[in-house]
């Protein structure tokens, strides 16, 4: 078994519909983890992300906003503005 992470900004979003029934026609469910998409712009929200796209597999289906990750306290908060590497 295996987890997805797809991480997705609000031009790519058509591509993550395409992507769900990729997994859904492609991957045996019984394989597949937990699917993980991290919202990485903040002109989309995790309501813009439909889980019925991923049909049989939408209970595995993880939204998650980036800003999630860093704490409001932290001091570095205000300059997030999507991952960097």
């Amino acid at each position: 078994m295996f987890d997805l992470i797809t991480v997705v900004y609000k031009p790519e979003r058509c591509y993550l519909a395409m992507q769900a029934r990729s997994v859904q026609l492609y991957i045996p469910s019984r394989l597949l983890g937990d699917i993980y998409v991290i919202v990485n712009d903040d002109n989309l929200s995790i309501h813009d992300i439909n889980i019925a796209w991923w049909g049989e597999n939408r209970d595995k289906v993880k939204i998650i906003h980036y800003k999630t990750f860093f704490s409001k306290d932290d001091e570095k908060y205000e300059f997030v503005s999507g991952w960097d590497t």
